[in-house]
């Protein structure tokens, strides 16, 4: 089944429950993870395309340019892109460094198609990847306050209809892809949200958090913090200071096919779980690939958590590093899974070359923190 995932020995909400509770056992007493390396780029007059090179090189992390002939595209004297950039980085963290890569390309990140942790590039037709919202920036993500909202709803289906009223920020986050990140809670903790009165406008959670997976690894959108306040008398957020929760792989274990002409009836093995290539047909602008995933020691409830999980920390890499999406489905049980991966690509060059897989075998819990000051209050 192309482009989903079939699931056979377990019902879908026995999955969807597993693999909510199943990676939070993983997580270990053990140090926070570190911040990832900051980002140095010093190059002048050179092109976007190998400006984004030396970032990936830095980085490892797949970035893609939609559509691939974007620079080859015909165009009129005035909707030229830039081909030649300067750009200065110094010590930045991910998203520091890429927006200001961006800036200067006139290209915009985006999440396409069925691999969440790449990142695709378009032309931004005057966006940016924060504009003018207010920034948080810390070492694992920048925060975004995206906007503040009242409303207020009068339903008319009652006999005596009463007035709804609903305030509150909306959060979005850019995530260091480097993070690994799993899972996040969609409502974030928050230490303080004071209007300039000094006054608490912040609601107390009822102890239950929404846990969901993250599908796109970089980015998480529909934060929302809710708030308690007159108009009247509260016109700013003074403060608020909070941190969006989070599950990542803390550690991972390589599994790699690094020659697919001679892949098929190969197998490798590591953290518990072999991997067998039972077949691999590569023609001149697909590559299809089927497996045999079988837990060997892995605990069971590790190995529920990878179903499904290949589409999103596996990949296909050509000769020059360059990662290609993958699609494709698979389905099994608590000992065993099959699966069939396929990428397509129009460039000779492109051709895939190995698969590689990272398997999490330790999660962390970690927080993103945000702090915003002098908010207008709608």
């Amino acid at each position: 089944m192309k482009g989903g995932i079939h699931m056979s020995g377990w019902s879908a909400s026995v999955w969807s429950v597993i693999a909510l509770l199943a990676p939070l056992a993983l997580a270990e007493d053990a140090a926070p993870i570190p911040a990832p390396a900051t980002i140095t780029i010093h190059m002048n007059s050179i092109h976007p395309r190998d400006v984004l090179a030396e970032f990936t090189k830095q980085t490892d992390t797949g970035i893609a340019i939609w559509p691939e002939n974007l620079y080859e595209q015909q165009r009129g004297p005035g909707n030229q892109l830039p081909a030649s950039v300067d750009v200065n980085i110094d010590q930045a963290n991910f998203w520091a460094a890429l927006d200001a890569i961006c800036a200067e390309a006139r290209l915009y990140p985006t999440n396409i198609g069925n691999n969440p942790g790449m990142i695709t590039l378009q032309e931004s037709n005057g966006r940016s990847a924060f504009g003018k919202r207010p920034q948080s920036v810390g070492p694992l993500a920048t925060i975004l306050v995206e906007s503040l909202v009242r409303n207020h709803t009068l339903s008319l289906d009652a006999d005596n209809p009463q007035v709804q009223r609903s305030y509150g920020v909306n959060l979005s986050a850019f995530v260091d892809p480097r993070d690994r990140l799993i899972r996040f809670q969609n409502q974030p903790a928050v230490e303080r949200a004071d209007d300039e009165n000094g006054q608490t406008i912040g609601i107390a959670g009822n102890g239950q958090t929404n846990t969901q997976d993250a599908y796109c690894k970089w980015k998480i959108d529909n934060l929302f913090v809710p708030l308690d306040y007159d108009p009247q008398t509260s016109h700013k957020l003074a403060v608020l200071k909070g941190s969006i929760k989070a599950t990542v792989a803390a550690e991972v274990e390589k599994i790699e096919f690094d020659d697919l002409d001679k892949a098929q009836g190969t197998e490798k093995e590591v953290a518990g779980v072999k991997v067998v290539c039972q077949e691999i047909h590569l023609t001149d602008n697909s590559c299809e690939m089927k497996v045999n995933i079988i837990r060997t020691e892995m605990p069971k409830e590790n190995f529920r958590t990878l179903f499904g999980r290949i589409f999103q920390d596996g990949k296909f890499i050509t000769v020059d590093n360059k990662r290609l999406q993958v699609s494709g489905g698979g389905g099994g049980g608590e000992d065993k899974l099959d699966y069939s991966l396929q990428c397509n690509f129009q460039k000779p060059e492109d051709k895939p070359v190995k698969m590689v897989w990272e398997i999490t075998t330790r999660t962390d819990q970690i927080d993103l923190p945000f702090e915003f000051h002098d908010l207008p209050l709608p």
